[in-house]
């Protein structure tokens, strides 16, 4: 695995000590390593390694109990936990009781404010650290090393880039610059066709990461030297990552603010018109 060699040290020490929790929480984006993170744990656990496949709370509690008294360590994670219902939520507060053996759960999320202070108070909480460009460097596949500078450009995790190399780097870019100039060239009415290849939802595979074509956008800004656009965009990337935001909802808010931004810039610059 690249990067995260800190989290890692420090598991691999609690491993040791025999302190690892039995039941953790991963914090990092979408595509930050969390799951590869996990699978390295059940490694160094010599663990068996199950990815539940809904965070459904029956699912969960047969899952495990059916392993209860196996001899075989096993890591479950239930992937996008703070995505999970209430209900479900509230569930495993009583599996976090009965924990322990060679039972462990991993939950992934993007931010522990959906998740309710009672769960994280029986949970040990690993955060995803930031990855560096030397790090994000060594992900990026030898056939794509000529377009590093614009894959480091908008990428921040590794999933990122494997999404990224996937569109095709040249094809994407040329979309986002697209959109770019469209923000201001079309009629208002006709903006919110822009995200018909955006992808919102979990559902949305086929469709071009809304992130990235947000942080394309805020490069081509930054060129253009419309820095309160730039500033105004960043925002908008922090609240992608709130799990409750309606992304379709925030994506609109996006583009009509980014309109309004980018008309009151150019109409102080020599850059349009």
């Amino acid at each position: 695995m690249i990067g995260q060699g800190p989290v890692k040290d420090k598991i691999e020490r609690a491993i040791r000590n025999g302190r690892l929790s039995h039941f953790m929480i991963f914090i990092g984006q979408e595509g930050s390593g969390r799951k590869t993170l996990s699978s390295e744990v059940a490694k160094m656990l010599k663990a068996e390694y199950v990815i539940l496949p809904d965070s459904k709370i029956e699912t969960l509690r047969r899952t495990i109990y059916a392993s209860a008294t196996s001899v075989i360590p096993t890591v479950y994670v239930i992937p996008e936990f703070d995505r999970a219902s209430a209900g479900a939520k509230n569930s495993i507060l009583k599996f976090t009781e009965e924990l322990g053996g060679n039972i462990y759960i991993i939950a992934t999320a993007v931010s522990d404010a959906l998740i309710m202070p009672t769960l994280l108070s029986r949970a040990f909480t690993w955060q995803m650290l930031p990855y560096t460009p030397e790090e994000l460097t060594q992900c990026i596949p030898d056939t794509n090393r000529d377009d590093a500078h614009r894959i480091l450009q908008i990428c921040v995790t590794p999933g990122d880039i494997l999404k990224l190399v996937q569109y095709g780097v040249d094809e994407f870019y040329s979309f986002a610059r697209k959109v770019y100039e469209n923000i201001v060239a079309v009629p208002v009415e006709n903006i919110f066709k822009i995200t018909d290849k955006l992808a919102v939802k979990a559902t949305d595979t086929e469709k071009y990461d809304a992130k990235l074509l947000i942080r394309a956008c805020t490069r081509f800004a930054q060129a253009d030297g419309l820095y309160s656009s730039v500033i105004l965009s960043y925002s908008y990337l922090r609240e992608f990552n709130n799990a409750s935001v309606n992304k379709q909802m925030l994506l609109d808010t996006w583009l009509l603010n980014m309109r309004s931004q980018m008309e009151a810039e150019y109409e102080h610059s020599d850059i349009k018109g």
